[in-house]
């Protein structure tokens, strides 16, 4: 997903996210979960759709948080780089 982002194509990689989240999610997979849900927010904020990215980044933040892993730091910073709305 990182290299549609890479490659200029947001949209495509907000489609492959979502479906990666539910194939995560029916797996388990919280942690793969929580990076789909922050490169989603990428996505969408690359998109214009602030809501929604800072939804996605609220809820893997709370799953890094969860398992207590160093991404949550990282997402903290994305937020950071928000834009005002």
């Amino acid at each position: 997903m990182t290299t549609l982002l890479q490659a200029g194509d947001a949209g495509q990689a907000v489609t492959v996210l979502r479906q990666s989240l539910a194939v995560l999610a029916q797996a388990r997979d919280r942690y793969g979960e929580a990076h789909a849900r922050r490169q989603l927010g990428a996505a969408l904020q690359i998109l214009g759709d602030r809501e929604h990215a800072a939804r996605c980044w609220r809820e893997a933040l709370s799953i890094f948080t969860e398992l207590g892993t160093p991404e949550a730091h990282e997402v903290r910073l994305d937020f950071a780089g928000l834009p005002p709305g």
